[in-house]
């Protein structure tokens, strides 16, 4: 998925503090959401974790935009790090 993030919905920030794909999957967290063609049309990555805080990127395709898909995928996000 992270190497179709970066196709799907170019955004240098998704990574940009990771060195590369394998860090990010060992101590980043993403979510995202796929069109019915297996597409991402939204993600959220974190960017930046402290012990009580965390920086999120969230990115929507265009034409998917002001659909609330980037408030579901942020809210995922949030849930999940908080719950962990």
């Amino acid at each position: 998925m992270c190497q179709q993030l970066t196709s799907d919905i170019p955004n240098e920030g998704f990574l940009e503090t990771f060195n590369d794909v394998d860090d990010f999957l060992r101590r980043g967290i993403g979510f995202c959401i796929l069109n019915e063609d297996m597409r991402i049309v939204s993600a959220t990555t974190s960017i930046a974790a402290a012990r009580n805080a965390i920086d999120i990127e969230i990115e929507t395709a265009m034409n998917m935009r002001r659909k609330g898909l980037g408030t579901i995928v942020g809210a995922k996000l949030v849930l999940y790090y908080l719950q962990n």
